[in-house]
């Protein structure tokens, strides 16, 4: 993934934000899957994100898939992460589901 979503509660509203990576473009995540369920294995939350939220996606090196299958356990990788406030588009069933939901929401042209 690219990147991930998390809410910080607000007063009585969530404030979404959006976690990536500046060294990484692409972020592995521990998972499960079982006939048509997916989940995504969390963590708690490292700094920058603990800032927002207490927990977030287990994140794992590139080749965990290859260890966890050949037996070993993969261990935890905690990336330099970046986080950046995004309007509320991204909670509205028609916004498109295109980059323009990950800038901030002062940039956000979508509606």
């Amino acid at each position: 993934m690219s990147g991930f979503y998390e809410w910080k509660p607000v007063g009585s509203r969530k404030e979404p934000w959006y976690i990536s990576s500046p060294d990484t473009p692409l972020l592995y995540a521990a998972g499960l899957t079982t006939g048509d369920f997916f989940v995504i294995i969390t963590c708690p939350a490292a700094p920058p994100v603990q800032a927002i939220h207490q927990r977030m996606p287990l994140l794992l090196p590139v080749d965990a898939g290859i260890t966890f299958l050949s037996g070993g356990d993969p261990v935890r990788i905690d990336p330099p992460l970046q986080i950046i406030r995004v309007g509320m588009a991204i909670n509205h069933p028609d916004a498109p589901d295109d980059p323009s939901l990950i800038t901030p929401p002062d940039r956000h042209h979508w509606w």
